[in-house]
């Protein structure tokens, strides 16, 4: 993140999302203490199987389609009050960064690391036409439901100019953070954002969980930055930071309690938590965002 050359430190993870438990060694930077996997897998494509969550293609209900689709309306073109309606109590805050990037109905995004496509297929419900998805995961070229082409490719094998590009937390999927950021600037137009929502070590969870943190995820997080570090890889790669928003949720708690028990994520039930237990994590998860020590970050980069 930082070029630094120091480490820290090692930290072993093991692979708990599906529970497979194999382990890799984390080096921790000296400098600005953002984290990296020594050394990826050989099989890290193995990692991302048919069930993984981001790959969800699934065919969603009308009803649902013209709820998403007006809601996303509301919150990105609406006057100020009504979008701040229409995005209020929702957990996803994605809408509102788009909406401070600049989006406009004409506006050509990019969302690289699409998975499905899910988050596009929202921005088309509402009538945004200029879209694409890249994913060098996924196994095919295809096409959604709405008619948005994603495509198997990474962002250095992308072609075109962009008023938004997204990262939407993809960057830390990759072997080198900061060559996909310069690729991603060679794309940008020239008053064009991009949106990097990412994990953060140095977080209150980081902290608090360690080696059990849920934002590891290893061996698919390669790179982890802190707040520093994703400054100074912006930096490095021709952004400026404009903004930085603490989007953390619950899961920062949920999942790394389960962790901590040596349970998969993928076996989550109900019974693992009550009401009340996940009511106080999403009330810790604002409050942590409010003061700057959620374990998630949005960045809105703009061209230097």
């Amino acid at each position: 993140m930082c070029a630094g050359l120091r480490t820290a430190g090692a930290h072993r993870v093991s692979e708990m999302l599906f529970g497979r438990r194999t382990s890799f060694d984390y080096l921790e930077c000296a400098d600005c203490m953002s984290v990296q996997i020594a050394a990826a897998p050989a099989d890290l494509a193995s990692y991302y199987p048919a069930g993984y969550y981001s790959y969800d293609s699934t065919r969603v209900g009308l009803f649902k389609r013209m709820r998403q689709g007006l809601r996303c309306n509301l919150v990105l073109f609406a006057p100020a009050p009504v979008s701040a309606w229409a995005a209020g109590g929702k957990s996803d805050i994605l809408y509102p960064l788009l909406r401070k990037a600049g989006v406009k109905r004409a506006s050509r995004i990019l969302d690289i690391g699409c998975g499905g496509g899910a988050l596009l297929r929202g921005l088309a419900r509402a009538g945004l036409p200029h879209l694409l998805g890249a994913d060098p995961y996924i196994e095919a070229d295809i096409e959604t439901p709405e008619g948005v082409k994603l495509v198997k490719r990474s962002v250095h094998e992308v072609r075109g100019q962009f008023d938004l590009i997204m990262f939407n937390h993809s960057l830390e999927h990759v072997p080198s953070p900061a060559a996909d950021l310069a690729a991603a600037r060679e794309l940008l137009a020239e008053d064009g954002c991009c949106l990097v929502r990412i994990p953060l070590v140095g977080s209150f969870a980081w902290r608090e969980y360690g080696i059990h943190w849920y934002g590891l995820d290893a061996p698919r997080h390669l790179a982890l930055p802190s707040r520093q570090g994703m400054g100074q890889v912006a930096t490095r790669s021709g952004f400026r930071v404009e903004e930085v928003i603490f989007d953390s949720t619950a899961m920062q708690f949920m999942a790394s309690e389960l962790y901590r028990r040596d349970i998969p994520l993928a076996q989550l039930t109900p019974e693992h938590f009550t009401k009340r237990e996940v009511a106080e994590f999403r009330r810790r998860a604002r409050a942590l965002n409010a003061a700057h020590d959620g374990d998630q970050g949005a960045f809105l980069l703009r061209r230097n």
